[in-house]
């Protein structure tokens, strides 16, 4: 995946945020509305903000107490939030399988320690990937911070 492709992700995912802020804003607007007896936000445009701000829609109903009692709104908002939430993990779990060189800009610098692997080098066990390591945790232990030594010039 290409850096302008993760981008793209980045900017659905804050998309989804700021539609579940505005829907959160949205109910509880709605809910002061009907206390003082005004003008409503109609149903149909609170369960249009809710399919792609389920998670704010969901959490405006709770907090304000508004909508619980009416069956649409007790189906729909909930499962549009988890829906929301599914496309959310799915998004971030999606974007995690692409190098993160494609996200560096200007200069970096990559170090591979052969014979090493993800496991062994902070001592939390195996990790999904990973490779049968060919030198001891104390060797590429040791070799980490040598590179990294090197990296600040000591």
């Amino acid at each position: 995946m290409n850096s302008q492709l993760i981008r793209s992700v980045m900017i659905m995912i804050y998309i989804l945020g700021i539609l579940s802020l505005v829907t959160f804003i949205l109910f509880g607007v709605d809910k002061r509305r009907a206390v003082k007896h005004r003008w409503r936000i109609s149903e149909g445009t609170l369960l249009i903000f809710s399919l792609f701000g389920g998670i704010g829609g969901l959490l405006g109903m709770i907090c304000f107490h508004h909508k619980t009692r009416k069956w649409k709104f007790r189906i729909l908002v909930p499962l549009f939030a988890v829906l929301d939430a599914m496309l959310i993990v799915f998004l971030l779990y999606m974007s995690s399988y692409y190098p993160a060189e494609d996200l560096a800009t200007g200069h970096y610098s990559e170090i591979v320690l052969d014979g090493g692997n993800h496991a062994q080098f902070g001592n939390y066990g195996t990790q999904r990937g990973d490779g049968a390591a060919k030198i001891t945790v104390q060797e590429q232990q040791e070799r980490t911070v040598e590179e990294i030594e090197s990296f600040f010039g000591q």
